[in-house]
């Protein structure tokens, strides 16, 4: 009897436990997953440099070097014009003048031409070279008529417009090429490269120096007119006495009458 009562509070108390058990495991399965927790910060003594404050939360990493900048764009030459004031031309004339005194003809017809704003760019014995401002070769002209006898004189114009905008065209575009060689220089990066540019740099230079020369020689024959002068001697006439006429027919014959002259 006693044995039974023993063998069925066992049984109870398996029962129990089971039961008990098994809520426990549904529960487990029922609840959240426990979110982990940062470790706690390490107390820092007062007064005490925090260095853990200073460091990086992310990785440093170097800022990235930025390029320089290509230089500006260099704006396309503009296109050539024609020289103010409509077509361009060189007049040079040469004129020859015949005197009794060339000295003092070709003093006069110096003096006559730097009247008129010319100088005397080369001179020798009886013939000289002036430049004239082209307004007022006309009137030069004139003016050596009245200094002596003309004997010549040629005037000759040569239209060089073409010429002179060629020209300027061409030291627009040689210019633009020294600026973009100029900023090429700024960018070489070795020493050979520099050296290269340099060389480029000469060449585009010097013949934009040649071209400006080229232009200035130009407007300069234009502006200012070539003139050559000559002066030379004029020869005095000749004066004949009038012959006698002699009385005896054959002294004339004979020639006598120079003898008896």
């Amino acid at each position: 009897m006693v044995i039974r009562r023993h063998r069925a509070l066992l049984v109870a108390v398996l029962v129990a436990g089971l039961v008990l058990l098994g809520r426990a495991v549904l529960a487990q399965d029922a609840a959240p997953e426990p979110i982990a927790s940062s470790p706690p910060a390490a107390t820092v003594p007062p007064g005490a440099v925090h260095y853990a404050s200073f460091a990086p939360q992310q990785p440093l990493v170097a800022p990235p070097v930025a390029a320089e900048p290509p230089p500006p764009p260099v704006p396309p030459p503009a296109a050539p014009v024609a020289p103010a004031g409509g077509r361009a031309a060189i007049r040079q004339a040469a004129v020859g003048i015949r005197s009794f005194e060339p000295e003092q003809t070709m003093a006069a017809a110096t003096k006559t031409l730097l009247a008129l704003d010319a100088y005397v760019q080369e001179s020798e014995t009886g013939r000289a070279e002036f430049r004239v401002p082209a307004d007022h070769l006309d009137a030069a002209l004139a003016a050596l008529r009245q200094v002596g006898e003309v004997v010549r004189e040629d005037v000759t114009s040569e239209d060089v417009t073409l010429e002179i905008v060629t020209l300027e065209g061409r030291i627009q575009e040689l210019d633009a090429s020294r600026r973009r060689v100029q900023g090429m220089l700024e960018l070489a990066g070795t020493v050979q490269d520099s050296l290269d540019v340099e060389r480029t740099l000469r060449e585009v230079t010097d013949e934009l120096e040649a071209q400006q020369g080229r232009l200035r020689f130009v407007r300069q024959r234009v502006e200012l007119s070539p003139l050559s002068l000559a002066v030379s001697m004029k020869e005095r006439p000749t004066v004949r006495m009038p012959r006698e006429r002699q009385p005896f027919r054959w002294v004339e014959s004979y020639g006598l009458h120079e003898v008896l002259r």
